[in-house]
Parts: C-alpha cells; sequence; structure tokens
C-alpha cells in the first residue's frame, strides 16, 4: 500500500518568526526616513503658507489703496464671525508667529485690530505644534503694509525662522522669510546649525 501525504498550506513557526523579524529591522530603517520628510515638508508647507498670507495682505493694501496689517494672534480664539473675539497680542508671546495671526484693514494705522471700525480679512491658524515661527525684532508684533505695498517705515528687513521642533538640521532644514522694503517677500532654505531665532 503507497502512503500519501496531503500537502500543507502554512508557514512553520520558525519561518513565521524570521519573517517579523525582517520586516522589524526594514520598519526601523524605514520610519526615521519617513519622519524626516514629514518634518520637512511641515516647515516647507507652513512657510509658503506664510508668505501667501504676506502676498495676500500685501495685494489686499494696493487694492484697497489703504495699509493693511498683519498681527500675531491667538488665531484659535478668534472666530472670524465674530471679530470683536479678536484681538492682536493679547496673550501671546511677541516674535511667536506660531501662535496664529491675523489680516485686518488697519484704518487708523494704529497696528491694533478693532473689530468695530476695522475689517477683518483673514485668520492664519498656527501650524503643528512642532513647527516653530519665530520673527526678528523688528517685526515682532506684525507686519505693515502701506497702500503703496511698500512695508511700513520700522518693519523693513523682517525675517520669519520657520523650523521643525525648534531647529535647522541638515535632515530638517528650516526655512528664513525675508520681507524687503517694497513688500517683496522670499522663502529659503536654512544652513544645518542656523539660528531659528533670527537677529535683526
Amino acid at each position: 500500500m503507497i502512503t500519501t501525504y496531503k500537502s500543507h498550506n502554512g508557514v512553520t513557526l520558525v519561518e513565521l518568526l524570521a519573517a517579523m523579524i525582517v520586516a522589524g529591522l526594514l520598519l526601523s530603517a524605514a520610519i526615521p526616513a519617513f519622519m524626516g520628510t514629514i518634518g520637512n515638508n511641515s516647515s516647507k508647507m507652513e512657510a509658503n503658507r506664510a508668505l501667501m498670507d504676506i502676498q495676500l495682505a500685501r495685494s489686499e493694501a494696493i487694492k484697497r489703496g489703504k495699509s493693511v496689517y498683519i498681527c500675531i494672534a491667538d488665531a484659535e480664539a478668534c472666530d472670524p464671525a465674530n471679530p470683536s473675539t479678536c484681538r492682536c497680542g493679547v496673550d501671546v508671546p511677541a516674535t511667536r508667529y506660531d501662535m496664529g495671526w491675523l489680516i485686518f484693514v488697519d484704518e487708523d494705522k494704529d497696528k491694533d485690530f478693532d473689530a468695530d471700525t476695522e475689517l477683518l480679512l483673514f485668520v492664519g491658524l498656527p501650524p503643528d505644534d512642532v513647527v516653530t515661527m519665530v520673527s526678528n525684532g523688528t517685526i515682532k508684533y506684525g507686519i505693515g503694509l502701506q497702500a503703496n505695498g511698500q512695508i511700513a517705515r520700522g518693519d523693513q528687513n523682517g525675517k520669519i525662522a520657520v523650523c521643525y521642533d525648534g531647529e535647522s538640521s541638515e535632515d530638517l532644514p528650516g526655512r528664513r522669510i525675508t520681507i524687503s522694503m517694497t513688500g517683496r517677500t522670499t522663502v529659503k532654505m536654512m544652513d544645518p546649525g542656523e539660528s531659528c531665532t533670527p537677529g535683526d
């Protein structure tokens, strides 16, 4: 009599353990690279978002023929449907654009939002918690744009450093936003080790 054996489709415990070890090694190599990509994209995205908001404020100033101001604000406490909840600089440290910002028509040119007399154009929400956005002293409370699109006197050469987790490294370079006297705004990649708290 001939004995036949059924073939079993499956894996042994040893094969399963070997596969799990290989998968673990691959994941341990891939996850840091993936997190670096996420961090790099976060600082790049937030720098570009701030750049677009500054350009929005400049174009609104030119279009309306009036001063427009971007002020640091606790944007999460601001309800655009109820502008009286929006305040510049209340409970917000100077230079910290990572708290959010308001863009408004500054009718009386006092660099402070008044819900009764001024038009709120936009509320910039704060970035992800791990992205820092810190300015130099010339624009520590906000950025004024004149009716001709130029930066208000005293706000020239403003810089904002946008960094992931407060530092610029080779794997996670920060971005520097620079605002010229003419209102032209640029974003450049920062060098590894460059300070994420720009000087004047």
